[in-house]
């Protein structure tokens, strides 16, 4: 009789010991798989603050061809020059 039960103890230990092993397998994989999900939102969330630094760049800077800009100046000028001789009112 202590024969058996000491197999069943020895039994249900093992039994214990591999639920165990499977138990942190499941916990490895799911932890492969969040730290997959971390890896890309990390290079998702480089190349959006690369596009927003870009942007940023670019927001600021405003260009204007400078022929426009004196072809503007000129026009204000030929504007004033006939108002002077009485031409334009």
């Amino acid at each position: 009789m202590l024969l058996l039960y000491v197999a069943h103890l020895g039994l249900r230990k093992i039994k214990g010991y591999f639920t165990q092993i499977e138990n942190n397998t499941q916990e490895l994989t799911e932890l492969k798989e969040d730290l997959n999900e971390e890896r890309r939102m990390t290079a998702f969330d480089k190349r959006l603050s690369v596009l927003e630094a870009l942007l940023q760049s670019k927001a600021g800077k405003f260009s204007i061809d400078p022929i426009w800009f004196f072809m503007a100046v000129l026009l204000v000028l030929f504007y004033l020059y006939l108002r002077s001789l009485g031409l334009v009112p």
